[in-house]
């Protein structure tokens, strides 16, 4: 994977990478926005995604925000160890989104 910085490319491995299974258990299609570089992503009804925008070199948490038809639902906020892989979150699980 190829990280941006300081105007440079780095070779980062895939594994400095917390990945994260969003999966759309709602009725509705939603847009998930990653906090960064303008990521969005479209998931209709029972369809699934992976996200890894969060290096897990330390502890932190992945947000993303969750939007249907133009409006935020809400954000999913999941919490990770220092080296975690991965996680499994559901649209249907976003509480408000707070600072």
């Amino acid at each position: 994977m190829a990280v941006a910085g300081c105007g440079l490319y780095h070779s980062v491995p895939t594994a400095s990478f917390f990945e994260l299974h969003v999966i759309n258990d709602t009725h509705h299609r939603v847009t998930l926005v990653i906090p960064g570089p303008n990521v969005h992503d479209h998931l209709a009804k029972g369809e699934g995604i992976f996200e890894s925008a969060w290096r897990n070199d330390r502890p932190g948490v992945a947000l993303v925000r969750v939007v249907g038809a133009r409006t935020t639902l809400g954000c999913l906020k999941v919490h990770y160890r220092k080296g975690e892989k991965q996680a499994a979150a559901r649209v249907s699980a976003a509480t408000a989104c707070t600072s």
